[in-house]
């Protein structure tokens, strides 16, 4: 057996030892693996969305507004999930750009005249 000994004072080198092939030992082929558990519940979240009628949209932006992370999805915007301390904002650009002027409408219109209640612009920029 080689010890720590044997490969500090070198006699490893010297040392006969039994000989073994990994190509002999048997064992179970590996399996094709899974999701991991988050990922999978990230797949099951948005075939949910997908099932409610929402679409995904290509984007190559990696950080989104408050504008699409909440305003588009009906929270209010003084719901306790966009304080922040469950919400990670950047302070460089402090805001984003509108979006297209018609989304702005029809998001705001959505949460003035709808359940939402008070909107504003500048916390949609967040």
């Amino acid at each position: 057996e080689l010890t720590r000994e044997m490969l500090a004072d070198g006699s490893w080198a010297t040392t006969q030892f039994k000989s073994y092939t990994l190509e002999s030992a048997n064992g179970k082929a590996p399996s094709g693996g899974y999701l991991h558990p988050l990922l999978k519940v990230r797949q099951e979240f948005r075939e949910m969305f997908l099932e409610m009628g929402f679409q995904e949209m290509e984007t190559q932006n990696w950080v989104e507004s408050s504008f699409w992370n909440f305003d588009t999805l009906f929270v209010p915007q003084k719901h306790p999930a966009r304080d922040m301390q469950d919400t990670f904002f950047l302070s460089n650009p402090a805001t984003a750009q509108n979006p297209p002027a018609d989304y702005l409408k029809a998001t705001r219109d959505i949460h003035e005249n709808g359940y939402c209640g008070e909107w504003s612009e500048e916390e949609s920029q967040r």
